[in-house]
């Protein structure tokens, strides 16, 4: 896959811009507050249509302009695909690819893989779950066909259950009325919670693996996936234990919405016990073992985009790092953010160095 070019119009602070990339290591460099994150967060949308920063869609339109427009050409063996975006300041977005306009994320998600690492991904280590869930989900959307569909259904039953749940709470509704949404929700978070389940199994051993390299061997990493949700017996049964509190909080406390991913440290939990050097380095091999793992699962590298990584990582971090992309050579196409060169001036020669 070679994400080939990509053009914003009126996208943060970029009116107009319009790059070319090579189909191995682009260096996108400036100085700070020069858009560069902008343009990789432009590539995330398109490929997730999903901002990695806001959830307003209004907030990527330049702030004196009506609307934002991008559009990329990509190459997947031997033909290109065009994926385009724009959303007004008044009205809904719209999405297309090849000139066909696209209504649901099912059918967009995965045209264009991707896995996006910025310094905001140390939140998923040492933050709450939903940093987690969300890393989680971003990864099986694209690798799982029919994942994304399922968990808006599963969303969508949790919603309605709150309100039910608030329903029977003020007594406009039975308490009985809340078996069919129990049930719906028990339906779609089992598949959900299992398939999640047998993802950190996998990327376990993987980001595991890469850890143990990048540390020389000083620290173990390990993930497993909290649940109660994954077998439907057990999932019913924590229902009927939490229903008196769901009925007097209003809101679904059971489910895949409140699962986490356990990450630890040679047996300690690193979010509670790591040193921030620590949460860095197991954020970064989360990041490159989803990487990994969709090269596994797809059957080819997807794109990477580095913001600002060197920044976070040490000398032993940053050299590791830098011997990656180079033993990776030909086969990934990355996209990397620096406000100076640094390590890479020894391998300039190999770059696609683009000034913003």
């Amino acid at each position: 896959m070679n994400l080939k070019s990509i053009f914003l119009n009126n996208f943060r602070s970029h009116e107009k811009l319009e790059l070319k990339f090579s189909k191995n290591l682009n260096i996108l460099t400036g100085k700070n507050a020069s858009g560069k994150t902008n343009i990789l967060e432009a590539i995330f949308f398109l490929a997730t249509t999903r901002s990695h920063r806001t959830a307003g869609l209004k907030d990527l339109i330049s702030w004196d302009k009506e609307n934002f427009y991008i559009k990329a050409e990509v190459q997947i063996n031997g033909s290109i695909k065009v994926i385009e975006a724009g959303c007004p300041r008044v009205g809904k977005r719209v999405i297309k690819l090849n000139n066909n306009e696209v209504y649901y994320r099912k059918d967009i998600v995965g045209q264009l893989p991707v896995v996006f690492f910025s310094p905001e991904d140390l939140y998923m280590v040492k933050e709450e779950p939903s940093f987690r869930r969300k890393f989680l989900d971003i990864f099986m959307s694209q690798v799982k066909p029919g994942y994304i569909a399922t968990l808006q259904k599963y969303q969508q039953v949790i919603s309605e259950r709150n309100k039910a749940l608030m329903q029977v709470k003020t007594g406009l509704l039975a308490q009985a009325g809340l078996e069919i949404w129990d049930d719906q929700a028990v339906k779609y978070g089992v598949e959900i919670a299992s398939k999640r389940k047998a993802a950190v199994f996998r990327l376990n051993d993987i980001c595991g693996a890469l850890h143990e390299e990048m540390t020389g061997g000083a620290e173990k990493l390990s993930l497993d996936y909290d649940t109660v949700s994954a077998e439907e017996e057990m999932f019913r049964q924590k229902i009927k234990e939490k229903k008196a509190l769901e009925l007097e909080q209003g809101i679904s406390l059971v489910g895949p919405h409140r699962d986490d991913i356990l990450i630890c440290i040679d047996g300690a939990s690193a979010r509670r016990y790591g040193s921030q050097g620590q949460q860095r380095t197991a954020a970064l091999s989360m990041k490159l073992g989803e990487f990994e793992a969709m090269k596994e699962l797809l059957g080819d590298y997807p794109l990477i985009l580095f913001d600002d990584v060197l920044s976070e990582l040490d000398g032993q971090r940053q050299k590791y790092f830098l011997n990656l992309l180079l033993n990776k050579g030909n086969s990934i196409q990355a996209l990397v953010t620096t406000t100076e060169l640094g390590v890479f001036e020894t391998i300039r020669e190999e770059l696609n160095i683009i000034e913003i």
